[in-house]
């Protein structure tokens, strides 16, 4: 059970670069917390710009580097916005696994 939980939480958190937007058209969910606006928009400042083709190096290359509190070339973020960023987004998590796992729950049941 430990390994499927660890599973649905990897999958979710490889499954990431569509979770983070702002209002400036950078693609990202209206479900994610205005929290990690300041985040998204530094990363873009530094020039990781959020296109479908580039989703994926926004997300690794610059804002889960500076959600988890490492340094990015070019990006200057509070650390209280980065730590609100980060606290939402562990929300986020939360709740998405629990919808999984109740999904798997109903599986198992099958």
């Amino acid at each position: 059970m430990l390994k499927i939980h660890i599973a649905l939480l990897l999958a979710s958190v490889l499954t990431a670069p569509s979770i983070f937007a702002d209002d400036l058209g950078l693609g990202m969910s209206p479900r994610d917390p205005k929290s990690c606006d300041a985040v998204a928009k530094a990363c873009v400042k530094a020039g990781f710009l959020k296109t479908p083709s580039q989703a994926k190096h926004f997300w690794d290359k610059c804002m889960w580097p500076t959600i988890l509190g490492k340094p990015v070339k070019n990006v200057t973020v509070d650390a209280e916005k980065i730590k609100l960023c980060r606290a939402d987004k562990i929300e986020t998590f939360k709740k998405e696994l629990k919808e999984l796992e109740e999904v798997a729950a109903t599986e198992k049941e099958d």
